[in-house]
């Protein structure tokens, strides 16, 4: 039998993204000057995500707003200085 596609599904299926991501969080914001950031911001962080993920989907923002945004919100939510250029070198791994 010859397929043309061959899909399947990363997140919870061959590898658990939830531990991927707390990894990723805790690596970047510790390199970042925020050592305790795991129980500091992760859980504003993933409350933050899920609602621009929806939106995402909703068509009522976009992916490369999506990437930055959700660290700016956290950053408000915390009072923390925003440097969107810092940020943004974090996009791609979170």
């Amino acid at each position: 039998m010859k397929y043309d596609v061959f899909l399947f599904d990363l997140d919870d299926t061959l590898m658990d993204f939830g531990e991927t991501e707390k990894n990723a969080f805790t690596n970047v914001f510790t390199t970042h000057g925020f050592p305790n950031a795991l129980g500091d911001y992760r859980g504003t962080y993933r409350a933050v995500s899920t609602v621009l993920w929806e939106d995402l989907e909703q068509g009522r923002t976009t992916l490369a707003d999506l990437k930055t945004e959700r660290f700016r919100r956290v950053f408000l939510e915390h009072g923390l200085k925003w440097m969107p250029k810092r940020s943004a070198k974090c996009t791609s791994i979170i």
